[in-house]
């Protein structure tokens, strides 16, 4: 992980401030202010850091490692960001989000509805309040180099199963049809309609991907489709401008129509 930074600036902004302030100080050298810059990189963000790792990397990977996929016992951290920053863009309510989650998992929370049907729900974490917000705002600040994990799971495409359509539940599947037709008919120049369009195929994935009733082999083909249009989805909850909004609105359903080839 990239180390912060933002302390770093204002170490340099504090020296800046004491050389115009004093005529006689010399002129701090690069050497002396990187070696200032990396003793005050001890914040309160660096704090959460430590904090995150002594009681998350316990379990998450710091980052998507595929050497490690079959000890992986919870998802990346870095995967556990960009799903709660897609639902909670600012930082106030991203933090109040996760720390929520950690001190009482729910399944009304899960927003990594795929990553709790393997592993499992987590354990609630016995720490306090001030603990769980600085964990939550490190891992809300963190800048993490970004791993592509491509369009598909693992490499995998979907199948048909024996030159037949995937059954699903019926009534999960009438849902998302009227999820992908408000989707084709959506037509409007209010961002936050196309957010909460995001937001609805989330909601029916989500009960796709937790209904226990479905065989490993099925699971596994909704698992490859939905990892599929996972990004698209999450670009769709959080898009800055109509032009954006339209493009991943025409992405998903393109998509979507695969999905009738292999589901009914």
């Amino acid at each position: 992980m990239k180390k912060y930074i933002l302390v770093g600036f204002f170490g340099l902004l504090s020296l800046t401030s004491c050389e115009t302030s004093n005529e006689s100080s010399q002129v701090v050298s690069k050497d002396e202010l990187a070696k200032t810059d990396k003793e005050n990189s001890v914040s309160i963000s660096s704090d959460g850091y430590e904090l995150m790792k002594q009681n998350c990397f316990v379990c998450h990977l710091e980052k998507r490692d595929r050497s490690k996929k079959s000890s992986m016992i919870a998802p990346p951290i870095e995967r556990v960001q960009e799903h709660y920053k897609s639902s909670f863009t600012d930082k106030e309510s991203f933090v109040l989000a996760v720390k929520n989650w950690i001190k009482s998992p729910s399944e009304e929370k899960i927003l990594m509805p795929g990553a709790v049907r393997k592993f499992g729900m987590m354990p609630p974490l016995s720490l306090a309040d001030e603990k769980l917000e600085k964990i939550a705002a490190a891992l809300y600040d963190a800048d993490f180099e970004k791993t592509a994990h491509g369009k598909r799971m693992f490499g995998k495409k979907l199948i048909l199963n024996n030159g037949k359509k995937w059954k699903l539940n019926k009534l999960s599947m009438n849902k998302l049809r009227q999820t992908i037709e408000n989707l084709k008919a959506l037509d409007n120049n209010d961002i936050s309609v196309y957010r909460q369009q995001g937001k609805e195929i989330f909601d029916a994935a989500k009960v796709f991907l937790l209904d226990k009733s479905y065989n490993e082999n099925t699971l596994q083909q909704i698992q490859l489709f939905f990892h599929d249009i996972e990004d698209d989805m999450h670009h769709l909850m959080v898009v800055k401008n109509i032009s954006e909004a339209r493009k991943y609105q025409k992405i998903l359903i393109q998509k979507f129509e695969e999905f009738n080839l292999f589901f009914e």
